[in-house]
């Protein structure tokens, strides 16, 4: 606990001048990929077709593990773009 203090006392804070922005050009080959993944990947229209089987399953096994998975990355996505866009 004494390290943190005496870091958080010491080091130095962030202000405007202690920042670098880096313009960001995406490439060829990102975009297709993005597109190859949107395909195999189709993006849910609505929260409520999110709640799938795999996600009221109480159980997690290895037949539903991947499913719970993608539906629950899904709605954690639903929700940080609801957040952001408030």
């Amino acid at each position: 606990m004494a390290a943190k203090q005496q870091l958080l006392m010491t080091a130095k804070r962030w202000d405007s001048s202690c920042k670098t922005i880096v313009e960001f050009v995406p490439n060829e080959f990102m975009g297709e990929m993005v597109r190859s993944l949107l395909s195999r990947y189709q993006i849910p229209l609505s929260a409520d077709q999110l709640f799938t089987q795999s996600v009221l399953d109480k159980t997690l096994t290895r037949a539903n593990y991947q499913a719970r998975l993608h539906d629950l990355l899904y709605i954690e996505e639903i929700a940080q773009y609801k957040e952001v866009s408030k």
